[in-house]
């Protein structure tokens, strides 16, 4: 067995801005939250891109900067 790891709890009234994902293909996943979210794209570099509801700068943004090889979890 492996051992027991305390899930991480964020500070009571903290609020958030914006998410960051690591992913394999930053278009592919900014294609999937732009069409499930209804997000639009802000910007978008080959390697990853940003999305955001409205005018707000982003609310998401998704980029391959952890490598090609990441892990499915």
């Amino acid at each position: 067995m492996g051992r027991k790891v305390e899930p991480f709890v964020i500070a009571r009234g903290t609020r958030m801005g914006h998410i960051h994902l690591s992913v394999k293909d930053s278009q592919l996943a900014s294609t999937f939250y732009q069409d499930v979210l209804e997000l639009v794209d802000k910007l978008t570099i080959p390697s990853a891109s940003w999305i955001a509801s409205g005018d707000y700068h982003h609310h998401l943004a998704v980029n391959e900067w952890g490598g090609k090889k990441l892990v499915q979890t």
